[in-house]
Parts: structure tokens; sequence; C-alpha cells
């Protein structure tokens, strides 16, 4: 796939960056919240749930990566538009199910867990939240941004399991 050599927006740039940041920070925020309910676990039955809650999330994390690549293999010619949209939906659909079978994972841990400290990097998440325009500490977390073409822009952040997201 060659070099994007068309304009975009500044705003519609700024806008895409910063709900691609806030969302990333709401997914660590909500992931940290869940890790410290579930410090301590009572039972090996949590113990179990939280080792299966960790291979989910990880299927979904490459579920959603291999989304992305699908959509290159179609735009590059490998892939027909009518497996792209088959295999999509086959991976959408497993990605749901993972994502049902977590939420009742999180339940289950959640009855049996007992209720820790906020975790260290709230604060710092919660300025990302509230933030109404690109700050230093936005800009700090972004590693880069690709832009394929103006309907297309990947935003790669530069902490914790990198994942990128695409608007």
């Amino acid at each position: 796939m060659g070099c994007f050599e068309g304009k975009v927006h500044a705003g519609l740039l700024k806008d895409i960056i910063l709900a691609a940041a806030q969302t990333e920070a709401r997914k660590v925020y909500d992931e940290g919240q869940r890790r410290n309910k579930v410090e301590k676990c009572n039972s090996s039955g949590s113990d179990t749930a939280l080792a299966e809650r960790r291979q989910l999330m990880a299927q979904i994390i490459s579920l959603e990566r291999r989304v992305d690549t699908l959509y290159e293999e179609y735009a590059d010619g490998k892939l027909d538009k009518d497996g792209y949209i088959a295999a999509k939906a086959a991976h959408t659909q497993d990605i749901a199910l993972a994502n049902d079978r977590v939420a009742m994972l999180d339940a289950r841990i959640a009855e049996s867990a007992v209720p820790a400290e906020a975790p260290a990097d709230e604060p710092l998440l919660r300025r990302v939240l509230d933030a109404e325009d690109i700050t230093d500490e936005v800009a700090s977390l972004i590693d880069s941004v690709v832009v394929y073409d103006p309907e297309r822009i990947e935003v790669r952040f530069a902490f914790r399991d990198t994942n990128a997201h695409e608007c």
C-alpha cells in the first residue's frame, strides 16, 4: 500500500487522536479497576476464572488485530469483498462471544474479591478521559499516527500492549 498524498483537516485529525486516546485510557482504567477489585481472591475457582479471563482477553486482542489485517488484505487485493465480509463477521462474532464470557467471569470474580485501593495511574487516566483537547499528557501516550486515507487513520500508543486504535 502506498503513501497517502491527500490532506486531512487538522481539526478532524485532532478529534480522532483525542477520541482514540480516550478510548484506550478508558480500557486501561476499566481493566485497572477490575484488577484492583480482584487483588485477593479466596478460592481456587477464582484463580481459574482469572486465568481464563486473561486467556480470553489475549484472544480478543488477537481477534481485533486480525480484523484490522483483514481490511489491509482486502485493500491490497489479497482478499475479495465476500471473503473479507465473511471473515470479519466470523471474527466479530467470536469477539462478542469472548466478551460475553469475560463479563460472566468478571461477575464470578467480583463475588469472591476483596476490594483494593485506587490504581496509581488513575489521576493521569482521569485527566486523559476529561481532556477536551490534545494536552502534553495525551500527546505523551501517542507513539505514532498513520494516515492511510481520510477514512482510515491508525493511532499507535506508546504504553501497555500498544494496541492500535483505528477510526
